[in-house]
């Protein structure tokens, strides 16, 4: 499903991420990556996945699954489950996450920590 979407990699010192359905904006700033689709963002510092992001409109349809694999094919052995009030729900999130492999291993209310169960 990826493949039918313009898809941009950036991968810097500190980060590796995926831009799918990229596009590029401007604001007064200057420009910036941007996505019509999803992206996830890999942290290279503590090996820990940091975003994962699929638009509503595009949920239900295996992206986040595929993001998924290439966020294994990284490396990622750890990730901080979150929501934000847009999305899925947190205990949506933790299953999604459960069922490629993470486990919980801590929790403050807002926030669930997540790692592979292999690891």
């Amino acid at each position: 499903m990826l493949e039918q979407f313009e898809n941009k990699v950036v991968e810097n010192e500190y980060t590796y991420t995926i831009y799918v359905g990229h596009k590029e904006e401007t604001n007064e700033y200057g420009s910036y990556d941007s996505y019509d689709v999803a992206f996830f963002s890999v942290s290279k510092v503590n090996n820990c996945l940091s975003d994962l992001k699929v638009l509503p409109e595009f949920q239900g349809k295996g992206i986040a699954n595929e993001l998924m694999e290439k966020v294994k094919e990284l490396g990622v052995d750890n990730l901080l489950a979150e929501t934000f009030g847009e999305g899925m729900s947190q205990s949506d999130l933790i299953n999604f996450y459960k069922k490629h492999g993470f486990v919980e291993v801590d929790s403050n209310g807002n926030s669930t920590f997540m790692e592979l169960a292999w690891k």
